[in-house]
């Protein structure tokens, strides 16, 4: 997709966007595994009861991913941005989501340099 868009000239965002979109789309994979193999595992166990546990442990990944796309769109950058990505790499972390190179990218996304945030346009002269 991003190949695609860039050969086309309408390419939106800033190399400032990607590392918090890939910590979340990484975060957001691990919970789409886990919850893929818990589906895997219940489908031929006796007791459902246990995939309440995993279910959790594939949600709170998913949900992080899900921040994480979020705080990545276009925005101003302040120090409750860095704040609130540097807690997504941190819980990323403490959950073992995203490959460890997620919470990675989420604490890089959180050290960049300030500024507009990825996809803004100045409307100054």
């Amino acid at each position: 997709m991003a190949w695609w868009r860039r050969r086309r000239g309408s390419w939106p965002y800033a190399f400032r966007f990607w590392p918090g979109a890939l910590a979340g789309l990484m975060l957001a994979g691990t919970g789409a595994m886990t919850a893929l193999q818990m589906a895997m595992a219940l489908s031929v166990s006796e007791n459902p009861a246990g995939g309440v546990v995993t279910a959790l442990f594939a949600a709170i990944p998913l949900a992080l991913g899900m921040w994480a796309l979020r705080l990545a769109r276009p925005g101003q950058i302040d120090t409750g941005f860095r704040l609130r990505m540097a807690l997504v790499g941190a819980l990323g972390l403490l959950l073992w989501g995203g490959l460890v190179l997620g919470p990675v990218l989420a604490f890089v996304q959180a050290g960049l340099p300030g500024g507009r945030k990825p996809g803004t346009v100045s409307r100054e002269p």
